[in-house]
């Protein structure tokens, strides 16, 4: 490799850490800033109610939900359990993301090294992986974004490794079932890449009654070990499997009336902060803004 091949590689790894890094030491009065997005701070509040006792719960930790992706909010938790400033919490979480961005430039390495012959692309590769703006934005933003960009990677690494490449064994298949779990508590979206690797692994050929039962039944059974706990609780929460935004969503009154009169219904659901009078005196301006934009009904 030559030399300057080389040091455009490091120039884009201190690039990705340096990112990292001004966004971890910034001052503490701009930390709450991008890329932090307004989801950041619903998921980061379950995370601190869970930290503290009082379970996935958003608000003031009385309302319970479900409208979360359950491990990044485990994950984000942490922080919360180190430390009771909430602004030093969300430099540890910035920590996270960092550590979780490091792992998926590894991972990537080692995916792009499978499928290149050339000795030079992995480290190209990752490191341009490493130093991505539109990357780096989305891995810092306070979701679970980076997190499930690694899980997909690991997922496809481990399935090339020990399915595509080696027989399969019930150790690699049933810890593959579970890595499929994660993925899907990681982002409930995964279940299509689930079913996806299920479907492929099916039309390979030449598929026995062994290759299927170490394949997709034990997967089945280490997704369910590892997700079950998650649809039950749903079930519990609001009778369905599939999150929702929980007892926020499921238990609101209905709207009788303009928005203005029905806002004091909602109060105590914890939508909206301050006093009823200036919430009424905004929502009356937003109906007299609407109706002098499109016809309303009296």
């Amino acid at each position: 490799m030559q030399k300057s091949t080389r040091a455009l590689i490091v120039l884009c790894l201190l690039l990705g850490l340096s990112y990292h890094a001004a966004i971890i030491f910034r001052q503490r009065k701009l930390l709450s800033d991008r890329p932090f997005r307004d989801d950041s701070f619903y998921a980061l509040t379950v995370a601190r109610n869970l930290a503290d006792g009082r379970g996935l719960t958003v608000a003031d930790g009385q309302i319970r939900t479900n409208g979360i992706q359950p491990l990044f909010v485990y994950v984000s938790a942490i922080p919360y359990l180190m430390t009771s400033d909430p602004y030093a919490a969300l430099r540890y979480v910035q920590v996270i993301h960092l550590l979780v961005h490091a792992l998926s430039v590894l991972v990537l390495f080692r995916l792009i090294r499978r499928f290149s012959t050339d000795s030079r692309a992995p480290w190209i590769g990752s490191a341009l992986w490493a130093c991505s703006y539109n990357i780096l934005t989305q891995v810092t933003n306070g979701l679970e974004t980076g997190l499930y960009l690694l899980m997909i990677q690991l997922v496809i690494l481990f399935y090339m490794k020990y399915f595509l490449e080696t027989a399969a064994k019930l150790a690699s298949s049933a810890a593959f079932g579970i890595l499929l779990g994660l993925a899907t508590l990681t982002r409930i979206d995964a279940g299509f890449l689930c079913v996806g690797i299920g479907i492929h692994y099916v039309s390979l050929g030449r598929l026995s009654v062994r290759r299927f039962l170490l394949g997709p039944v034990v997967w089945f059974a280490g997704w369910a070990a590892a997700t079950m706990p998650w649809w039950l609780y749903n079930i519990g929460l609001t009778g369905s499997p599939l999150p929702t935004s929980g007892l926020v969503q499921t238990d609101l009154p209905p709207f009788t009336g303009p928005l203005s009169e029905s806002f004091p219904e909602l109060v105590p659901y914890g939508m909206m902060h301050g006093s009823i009078a200036q919430a009424q005196g905004h929502l009356g301006l937003l109906e007299q803004g609407v109706c002098s934009q499109v016809s309303c009904a009296a």
